[in-house]
């Protein structure tokens, strides 16, 4: 078995929220895929292709995502918690996994090791700008995007590998063809990214041809 555990930007919950709960799903299962259907990031393609292997169960955790959490714990748990890591302290503790990765930075490598079983191996991807060396050092292994991150992982003795980024072909599956954009920008924004920002600006004020 392996757990990946995710999150989702806070300012996209609301909206997301309101989409799923128009469809009025009956239970954790349908919440989970309408929930993965907006193919947030990398939506839940890793364990959804990994899941596919013989012998193997992929399950996706959006740690911080409350209300898709509080679901969870109504069909699979008994206890009524709050705390997001009490809620993934079960969630552990019910999958038993044998590899988990942590593909979110809002906790510690501690908090994992202390809830995960023992023998189990533990990863991180870090793919940031600033990568968070002294911070995921501690892990089994590190899953990165880049050459310069793998590196710096290895140069304090940690374990690195390059896991490139891929299309996720399911994506087509909900093309909607009535949309009339001449122009679309599919890539990463943030306030590190100060020239793509500026680009865009300088974009969208330009006069269509």
């Amino acid at each position: 078995k392996i757990v990946r555990i995710s999150s989702i930007p806070p300012k996209l919950i609301d909206s997301i929220n309101q989409e799923v709960d128009a469809k009025k799903p009956s239970n954790y299962t349908e919440a989970y895929r309408l929930y993965f259907n907006h193919f947030i990031a990398i939506s839940d393609a890793l364990t959804f292709e990994l899941d596919k292997l013989p012998d193997t169960q992929a399950i996706e955790i959006v740690y911080n995502h409350e209300k898709l959490q509080q679901q969870w714990l109504k069909e699979y748990s008994k206890k009524s918690l709050q705390n997001p890591l009490e809620v993934l302290r079960e969630q552990i503790k019910h999958y038993q996994p044998n590899v988990i990765l942590v593909n979110t930075n809002l906790f510690d490598e501690s908090d994992i090791r202390s809830m995960a079983p023992a023998t189990c191996f533990i990863m991180a991807w870090d793919g940031f700008v600033k990568p968070l060396v002294q911070k995921n050092k501690k892990y089994d292994l590190i899953l990165t995007c880049l050459e310069s991150i793998q590196h710096k992982f290895q140069h304090v003795g940690t374990p690195a590998e390059i896991l490139h980024f891929a299309f996720d072909k399911r994506v087509l599956n909900f093309d909607d063809t009535t949309k009339t954009e001449t122009c679309t920008f599919s890539g990463s924004i943030s306030p590190v990214h100060q020239s793509r920002l500026d680009f865009l600006y300088q974009l969208s004020k330009a006069p269509l041809s």
